[in-house]
């Protein structure tokens, strides 16, 4: 049971009708738990082989982020993810291979 007040429910006398209310009801709850719903995205500018702190803003340790493709120079290099001091705060990422500054945008939940 959540902290948070309830709010109050009409009875409903259909029985079919309150277990499909229920359903929904159970369906929202659910649905709200899920971290994609709280899902942030954010541009990111990553230097050639320099490790960016990037401050996700979620109050909770991320469970997954992806990245959209690079944009910048057009030779092939490779984004690695380093291991943050607080995951719950920042995701750490590097580029490397690209020779300049490339830009992704970050989806993180």
């Amino acid at each position: 049971m959540s902290s948070k007040r309830e709010p109050g429910r009409i009875p409903v006398a259909d029985k079919d009708t309150q277990r499909a209310l229920d359903d929904l009801r159970d369906a929202v709850r659910a649905l709200a738990r899920d971290p994609f719903v709280n899902a942030t995205t954010i541009e990111v500018e990553l230097p050639n082989a320099t490790v960016v702190r990037v401050n996700h803003r979620l109050g909770r340790k991320f469970q997954s982020f992806v990245l959209s493709p690079p944009q910048g120079p057009s030779s092939s290099g490779r984004i690695e993810e380093h291991q943050a001091d607080n995951p719950a705060e920042q995701v750490w990422l590097e580029a490397n291979g690209y020779g300049a500054t490339v830009t992704v945008r970050m989806t993180i939940w």
